[in-house]
């Protein structure tokens, strides 16, 4: 008697009832949905695990790429409101809020391919300190001057 006594598939490499002929020459791109139908009554229908595995030559070659940014404001830049000045290579600006509140200033950049990037720099500008002395009393001493 087998190991597995009748009651488990053994372990092993499996195909598809249909054949998969009519998968050539399709796209690897988009969604794919795997369809599995259990017609062993006798289990619990589980699935293990799945694979498929392509031949290498159908993807294309890796193009790898270091992004350059120029060193001025032709490809870094920053937005938003109450700026003042910006520095020669644009990556530091100075600004003026107009008061109490959060200001958000975007930083821009877009690299020799084109690609552009940015993150935003959010500053809350808090209210001031309240200073109370107190009432002012009148003194006893007088300042002697000589």
């Amino acid at each position: 008697m087998a190991a597995n006594a009748g009651v488990t598939l053994p372990a092993g490499s499996y195909e598809s009832v249909d054949p998969l002929t009519g998968l050539l020459g399709s796209s690897l791109n988009g969604t794919w949905t795997l369809q599995i139908c259990d017609m062993w009554a006798l289990d619990n229908g589980f699935l293990c695990g799945f694979s498929l595995d392509f031949d290498p030559s159908l993807f294309p070659g890796l193009t790898e790429f270091t992004p350059v940014y120029g060193n001025a404001c032709d490809s870094t830049w920053w937005t938003g409101p109450n700026i003042t000045s910006t520095s020669g290579n644009c990556d530091q600006i100075c600004v003026t809020p107009p008061g109490v509140g959060n200001f958000n200033y975007v930083y821009h950049a877009t690299d020799n391919f084109g690609c552009t990037y940015d993150t935003t720099v959010t500053v809350t500008i808090i209210p001031g300190p309240t200073v109370d002395a107190g009432a002012v009393k009148p003194s006893a001493h007088r300042a002697m001057c000589s």
